[in-house]
């Protein structure tokens, strides 16, 4: 009605231009309304037949807990703009659907996988349209949902300069059966002021992407000739330029909303031999972590020590190492000394391991130098992990009246478990159903003495105990074990009641006291006996002093008593020694026999010492 309004009213503005005169710029604008009309009169009459509905891609994928948004636009006339809604499975989603102006939007909120599928836009209210009117198509979008894609991952092949290559991992979608969707995908570069993908990125898609492996679950990209088309002169010269810098990122194409992953900064190097690290020393060791400081390769260029990846292989001896050998990589940034340190944990307590270093400019074995080691270092000791195991049979029991020595056995854990070197082991037992902390006591079984048998001594055979072995390191003690009882023993006829524990403790005093008193009375004893044989020895016998002399004669009392007078025909002996009494001048004789024979004085000699 417009169109026929505009189209008679072209004569009165003919009629005006004639009443103002012939102009040539009135033809050019009656000439240019006629086109018009005509054009608005054939897109009226051919539109009607033409109307259909459009979306802005084909598919779209979406993360799963993410919300749906599709939009439907509506082409041609506006008849059907009130009859387009949204589907999925037959299902009419009205209450989701939103009419806009020449659009109908659908919103869904935390979408799930089992809401997959294709979702279509199209007419479903057919009342008041005759059969000669055509109703446009549906248009339809699939919908993937799934998990994201990981940010990509830069690494270098194995292969030396001029046939080193740099490449680009990342992650396959795949659906909740594990089975890689087939998608495309694109590479997103920049290297110069890079923003949030995509904005002031590129697609690059002259990289060849291949699955890594058989499975497909890892895609590899090979980012020569991306590097070649934006750095030139790093293949050109012979040098190495300082500062190459890349940002990556994993698009899908063909999708409704751009799906990227997060960028990665990948460093552009050109490959060179890292010479091998120097003076590995241990900083610190724990149960279960080594430290280790090692110095900077001095060979390496500047520009390259800052960005060096270091490779530490540590392999493990024993048992209970863990899954080793295993492989760390280490990556040194901004160092501020000429030192790395480098804490390597989740080792096993008390165990020797054999750690190897080296280091590349690249992660690859491209640049890789030499491998440096064994450095061997062992962690230290630790409380034991597990218990041992009591064995029921404690039937070997020496009764002592109404006291018991019970031998108990026990088997020890599996050496991965000690974390150490067992020291001693404890046994503690009570009286059962009584408190432990106020009745417990203890038996310390030492290694060297004994690692599997231990006795208790003095138990009362009226009583039931229990007993419990924990194992020790010097690092302390590990779990108790579980307990085992040792039953009560019912006494014979007749049998003394001992005594009990404090009085046993008496008579131990007095019995130790009464036998230092009788050692000290038999000490005294030797003693004396000891002495008076000393004075005896001490002592010359008369013998010795006097000489084997005969007794003297009698001498008789008359006046004259001189030589001449005397009857008897003995000789007499004077001596040299003068009398104090008497004349000075008179001397005492003494009246000595003739000599005996000598067999005479030999038995006179041995009847005296008899």
């Amino acid at each position: 009605m417009v169109l026929l309004f505009r189209f008679k009213s072209l004569p009165a503005v003919n009629k005006s231009l004639n009443n103002s005169g012939p102009s040539r710029m009135a033809v050019y604008l009656t000439s240019f309304r006629l086109l018009v009309v005509c054009c608005a009169l054939i897109y009226h009459v051919l539109g009607a037949n033409q109307t259909f509905l459009s979306v802005r891609a084909p598919q779209k994928y979406l993360i799963e807990g993410k919300t749906l948004k599709l939009s439907c636009k509506i082409h041609g006339t506006p008849l059907f703009a009130s009859r387009v809604s949204w589907k999925h499975s037959r299902d009419w989603l009205h209450n989701q659907t939103k009419r806009e102006v020449g659009a109908v939007r659908l919103t869904l909120e935390r979408v799930s996988r089992h809401q997959e599928g294709i979702y279509q836009c199209g007419v479903y209210n057919f009342s008041g349209l005759s059969s000669t009117e055509a109703i446009p198509a549906d248009a339809n979008v699939t919908l993937f949902v799934g998990g994201p894609i990981h940010r990509p991952v830069c690494e270098s092949s194995d292969h030396a300069f001029p046939d080193f290559k740099d490449l680009l991992h990342w992650n396959a979608l795949v659906d909740y059966q594990g089975v890689q969707r087939p998608f495309t995908y694109q590479i997103f570069y920049c290297n110069f002021s890079c923003l949030r993908p995509p904005r002031r990125y590129s697609i690059f898609r002259g990289c060849p992407i291949v699955p890594k492996s058989s499975i497909g679950i890892v895609m590899e990209c090979n980012l020569t000739s991306l590097y070649k088309k934006v750095f030139p002169k790093l293949f050109s010269g012979s040098k190495n330029i300082r500062g190459l810098r890349i940002s990556l990122a994993i698009g899908i194409a063909n999708m409704d909303d751009e799906i990227i992953s997060r960028p990665v900064g990948c460093t552009v190097y050109r490959p060179v031999k890292c010479t091998k690290p120097a003076n590995i020393r241990l900083n610190n060791s724990t149960a279960g972590q080594l430290t280790l400081i090692w110095d900077l390769p001095k060979d390496v260029p500047q520009d390259y020590q800052s960005n060096l990846i270091y490779w530490i292989r540590v392999v493990g001896s024993g048992h209970g190492v863990g899954d080793f050998p295993k492989l760390i990589k280490v990556i040194g940034k901004n160092y501020s000394s000429e030192t790395i340190r480098r804490d390597i944990s989740g080792l096993h307590p008390y165990t020797w391991y054999h750690i190897y270093i080296s280091c590349s400019i690249v992660a690859s074995n491209a640049s890789r130098g030499e491998e440096v080691g064994p450095f061997s270092a062992r962690t230290r000791e630790e409380a034991p992990s597990a218990p041992p195991k009591l064995s029921e049979d404690v039937t070997n029991t020496t009764l002592h009246g109404q006291y018991r020595d019970v031998i108990l056995h026990w088997k020890l854990p599996d050496n991965g478990t000690w974390n150490g070197e067992i020291t001693h082991i404890v046994l503690l037992y009570w009286i059962a159903d009584s408190s432990v902390t106020e009745a417990n006591s203890s038996l310390v079984v030492f290694s060297n003495v004994s690692m599997t048998t231990g006795t208790l001594r003095m138990l009362r055979q009226d009583e039931v105990y229990e007993v419990t072995a924990k194992i020790c390191t010097s690092a302390g003690c590990g779990p108790p074990s579980q307990s085992v009882f040792i039953r009560r023993l019912d006494h014979a006829d007749g049998t003394h009641v001992p005594r009990t524990e404090e009085q046993g403790d008496k008579y131990y005093i007095i019995g130790v006291a009464l036998g230092l008193l009788l050692c000290v009375g038999c000490l005294t004893v030797i003693a004396y006996y000891w002495l008076r044989k000393r004075r005896r020895e001490r002592v010359p016998r008369l013998g010795s002093v006097l000489g084997k002399l005969p007794p003297p004669p009698l001498i008789p009392c008359g006046s004259d008593t001189g030589p001449e007078n005397r009857e008897d025909n003995h000789v007499y002996d004077t001596t040299i020694s003068p009398l104090l009494i008497g004349d000075k001048n008179e001397y005492v004789q003494i009246k000595t026999s003739k000599p005996a024979p000598i067999t005479l004085m030999r038995s006179e000699l041995d009847t005296d010492d008899v």
